[in-house]
């Protein structure tokens, strides 16, 4: 039986196909991993990085450090990471300082975010076209607050841009396994100047 679970902008319709697929990361690079699929029905489409602005609580520039902990709910797996905060850009606690930085007392330092999916030893189970992050990877993300004061991002695969080279790109422009399989979504972010982004959506908060 399909197991339907509400996420923050999805509901998904779990179902895996497994596969082989080579390691791309730690000790174990030499090593294929079994990939196991998740299926996502995103139940809206976002119009705009206008729109993922006005629905999130926190947007922020962040490196991802790892994972805290991995655990199932209801046979769905979930992973919770800790992303260090590297630029501020907009908190629902403090929505009037759109100019925090790091280091500052208004500023948090870090986010815990959970997505689908987890990662063990011997296999990869993630959404596929909302791929789990790695250690080390830098994003721009949407975010909104869970009940647990954990945070989700906002529209699984769209509230998350990917920081290369001083650029922003959509995970539909920066990632393969995405484009080939959302190949839908209203964002579409193509290697934008980071910082001239970022001061585009604080301009958008500061007339919230």
């Amino acid at each position: 039986m399909k197991k339907k679970l509400l996420l923050s902008g999805a509901v998904a319709l779990m179902a895996a196909v497994a596969i082989i697929v080579p390691n791309l990361g730690g000790a174990d690079n030499q090593h294929p991993k079994e990939s196991q699929y998740l299926y996502a029905s995103w139940n809206y489409n976002y119009a705009s990085i206008e729109e993922l602005t006005a629905a999130s609580d926190v947007i922020a520039l962040v490196r991802i450090d790892g994972v805290q902990k991995s655990y199932e709910d209801q046979g769905i797996p979930f992973s919770r990471y800790t992303a260090t905060i590297l630029t501020p850009v907009f908190d629902a606690a403090t929505p009037h300082d759109t100019t925090i930085r790091p280091g500052s007392s208004t500023s948090r330092r870090t986010l815990d975010i959970l997505m689908t999916g987890m990662e063990t030893s011997q296999k990869i189970i993630e959404i596929i076209d909302d791929p789990l992050p790695r250690a080390g990877e830098v994003y721009l993300v949407f975010c909104t607050t869970n009940p647990d004061g954990t945070f989700q991002i906002i529209g699984g695969p769209q509230g998350r841009l990917a920081y290369i080279d001083g650029t922003l790109s959509s995970l539909n422009i920066a990632n393969a396994q995405v484009r080939a399989n959302n190949p839908y979504s209203n964002i579409v972010v193509d290697h934008v100047d980071a910082s001239t982004l970022i001061e585009d959506v604080r301009s958008d908060v500061s007339t919230r």
